[in-house]
């Protein structure tokens, strides 16, 4: 299955791609997807800064959807 994750996450993005912080959206600022406190605990638990999802590198998000999602 792993061998079409990347295909997948294409077509997942057409759909969950770019920034959005709408009040009326409980999940709060989101990019790509993913929300700022599952983005925060991820860049924690790499040891990594916590930063805005705003910045999230396409690395980074692919990652998160494969460990978390696929």
């Amino acid at each position: 299955m792993l061998e079409n994750y990347a295909q997948a996450l294409k077509l997942v993005l057409v759909y969950e791609g770019g920034y959005t912080n709408d009040p009326r959206d409980p999940g709060g600022p989101t990019n790509f997807g993913i929300i700022q406190r599952e983005y925060d605990h991820f860049r924690s638990t790499k040891s990594k800064p916590l930063q805005s999802v705003r910045l999230i590198s396409q690395d980074e998000v692919s990652e998160i959807y494969l460990e978390n999602y696929w």
